[in-house]
């Protein structure tokens, strides 16, 4: 039955035969073998993925996003398969009957274009008020509250999640049970699996083992299922699955984990084969145990900071902060200079600190100063300002929250705060900082005597002046929410990185492949477009020049032994490539052979996108305008930019984009201490100021 959909398939939906095509796989002879799409193929407008005109388009579905994401469409002919498929797999796993269900969900005229919301429309027709979410929102459990027969009550895990988080917990009656779906990230935390369904059975007072997980997708006509204390997630017998190794597009070996994918022949009119973006082990052809995200996994960009906000570990002694006396007086100088003493200690460290801060001398350290503050001696009394005097007081203590992809953040963040006189408290990555701790380690008294470092956050820290965030949004908004009011927060938020190519040289290529592969492009520095000025000629050849030279970066620095999500991101990127390469778009892919060591994407289109990291960049046509118009909403995101040749004169060409940065090629992992991180005052945003007068 495999064979006949996927021949129906191949006639009849071309986006999906040209895929196939292109890959040499339009002939298979097993199931095993039918290729597979990412679920992200389903995003784009001009490949439908369906078996139909799209005047016969009788229903679609939209993945969940938000309003700045494309997000996936599948498309309908009619839902009488889609239906069966629902109904029938529900009774073909003997999932329970639904005699009294109760849906934590707007009604299907609200949520009309959700697969989700539909499939509980299918499983129960019900009243309204058996919707427990209106159309703007709101959530309401009194009705439910009321209710004396056994429930089956359904929502997704986020929506439960936030029911716990806001609403009175509900005795269900005895006998009740509950549907849940989705990942366990809420409002305020994310929650392991036991730890959510543990809650969930507190909050209604039902046993665990009462709690069934579901587990589908938009992309997806059937629905796999697993109670607790089951081994696996099942599916009904029209479907199988495959898990694969992301690092060599191979099956997974028995028993190990890999990138999940799914046979569903209730996909008759679009794809039935689909590549997720979980990860599981195989338990035979039809079921699997599912893990979710790789836990081994490095989120993406600056947002290892927060891997272990909430972890218990030892922190070190804390050491009280040097004491800090107002001036009065102004001579001329301060023999007993706390900036002198400390600038002193700090011109001691120089040689250890060149490779994370660059190189420095007390005149460009005293000059930082008085750029940032007038005078040097603002941190030491009051200096006449206009009619008053005023005197920059340090804002003590600094929590600084650094982030485990580059120590460069840890080292400059801290420079700055021991430059000022702040007592620094470093919260580290659960893995550390080795280079950075090592140097604290050696600090004479005058500046260890104003730093604490810690793996874990002690409660404590919370209560600091300001606190200096490196991280993702998730970190940022974590910290937003747990800081005190008044708190100063500095945020270092994601960022990247692109160069600008005017001559497209060999030597052009060696020096980015550093900018992109240093720290194994995980800082908020790294390159990850690159846009060249030249004719289409002389970009492939620079694409030859390129992978030749990310190749001898790898073999000379090799990668670390990289996650299964690492790899999965990665694979899927070059197999959506692929896709839109075999529909007509000019898209080129240059690989690192039986790996993802390196991906070169050569692209027409200027648009700048973020990638999946780990060696990947896209490679465009410089535009005749270098703006956001024509680069897109990503430019707001940009930190540096590498520029070839590095003139005054050619900078003046990038006067239509906002980086807080622009260095030479070579050198996009390598700021001073004395650039302007994301563009603000490093270290006046580390006082406050006191005024006479």
């Amino acid at each position: 039955m495999a064979l006949r959909v996927f021949r129906h398939q191949m006639e009849k939906n071309r986006p999906y035969q040209r895929y196939c095509e292109a890959l040499g796989r339009d002939e298979v002879s097993t199931w095993r073998e039918i290729p597979a799409l990412p679920t992200d193929a389903f995003k784009f407008p001009p490949y439908p993925l369906r078996c139909f005109s799209a005047e016969e388009t009788a229903r679609f579905f939209l993945t969940s996003g938000t309003t700045r994401e494309v997000r996936g469409c599948h498309e309908f002919r009619t839902l009488d398969l889609y239906e069966a498929s629902i109904r029938h797999g529900w009774k073909s796993l003997e999932l329970p009957e639904i005699p009294n269900p109760w849906f934590l969900s707007q009604t299907p005229e609200v949520a009309p274009n959700s697969s989700l919301v539909h499939m509980f429309h299918a499983l129960a027709e019900v009243p309204r008020e058996r919707w427990l979410i209106d159309a703007e929102g709101r959530m309401d459990l009194s009705k439910l509250a009321r209710e004396t027969q056994p429930v089956a009550f359904f929502s997704t895990a986020l929506a439960l999640l936030r029911m716990m988080e806001s609403q009175s917990p509900v005795t269900l009656p005895a006998g009740s049970w509950v549907f849940e779906t989705g990942g366990y990230k809420g409002l305020t935390e994310t929650l392991e699996p036991e730890e959510f369904r543990r809650r969930l059975a507190d909050f209604f007072q039902i046993p665990a083992y009462r709690i069934l997980n579901e587990y589908s997708m938009t992309e997806l006509s059937s629905q796999f299922y697993r109670w607790p204390g089951e081994p696996c997630h099942r599916g009904p017998e029209w479907t199988r699955i495959r898990v694969i190794d992301p690092e060599t597009g191979l099956p997974a070996a028995d028993g190990e984990p890999g990138y999940l994918e799914i046979i569903d022949l209730a996909n008759l009119n679009s794809v039935m084969a689909i590549r997720t973006q979980d990860l599981a082990i195989a338990r035979g052809d039809s079921a699997f145990l599912l893990l979710g995200r790789d836990p081994g996994a490095l989120p993406r960009g600056c947002s290892r900071a927060s891997d272990d906000l909430l972890s218990t570990g030892r922190e070190l002694s804390p050491r009280s902060p040097a004491v800090v006396t107002l001036g009065t007086t102004l001579p001329e100088v301060f023999p007993d200079s706390r900036v002198e003493s400390r600038i002193d200690a700090l011109l001691d460290q120089a040689e250890n600190l060149q490779p994370w801060v660059g190189s420095y001398n007390r005149e460009s350290l005293l000059e930082l100063l008085r750029q940032e503050f007038g005078s040097e001696r603002a941190l030491d009394g009051f200096i006449k300002s206009g009619r008053i005097f005023s005197k920059a007081i340090p804002l003590s203590p600094v929590l600084h929250v650094v982030s485990g992809n580059t120590p460069h953040a840890a080292f400059q963040s801290v420079f700055r705060g021991l430059l000022v006189g702040t007592h620094n408290r470093v919260k580290l990555p659960s893995a550390g900082l080795p280079e950075f701790e090592a140097w604290v380690a050696t600090l004479p008294p005058v500046l260890s005597s104003l730093i604490e470092i810690s793996h874990s956050l002690p409660d404590e820290w919370l209560s600091c002046q300001a606190a200096v965030i490196f991280g993702g949004a998730a970190t940022i908004e974590t910290f937003r929410n747990r800081l005190p009011g008044g708190t100063r927060i500095i945020e270092h938020g994601p960022k990247l990185g692109i160069a600008v190519i005017l001559d497209p040289s060999e030597q052009a290529a060696t020096l980015v492949a550093e900018d992109i592969l240093r720290h194994d492009q995980r800082g908020c520095l790294s390159v990850q477009a690159i846009y060249v000025d030249a004719s289409e000629q002389e970009i492939y050849g620079f694409l030859n020049h390129l992978a030749a030279a990310l190749q001898s970066y790898r073999q000379a620095n090799p990668r670390p032994v990289p996650s299964l999500s690492d790899s999965g991101a990665v694979a899927n990127f070059r197999e959506l490539t692929r896709f839109r390469a075999a529909n007509g778009e000019n898209a080129i892919i240059l690989e690192s052979e039986s790996s993802t060591d390196w991906t070169i994407i050569y692209d027409e289109n200027p648009r700048l996108a973020p990638g999946p990291l780990n060696g990947t960049v896209t490679v465009h046509p410089l535009p005749p305008e270098i703006s956001a118009k024509t680069l897109g909403a990503e430019t707001a995101h940009l930190s540096t930019v590498v520029l070839h040749p590095f003139t005054l004169e050619n900078s003046a060409r990038l006067d239509g984009l906002s980086p807080t940065r622009i260095c030479a090629l070579g050198q996009a992992q390598d700021p001073t201490i004395f650039w302007h991180h994301d563009g603000g005052q490093p270290l006046a945003s580390l006082v406050r100021w006191r005024d006479l007068g």
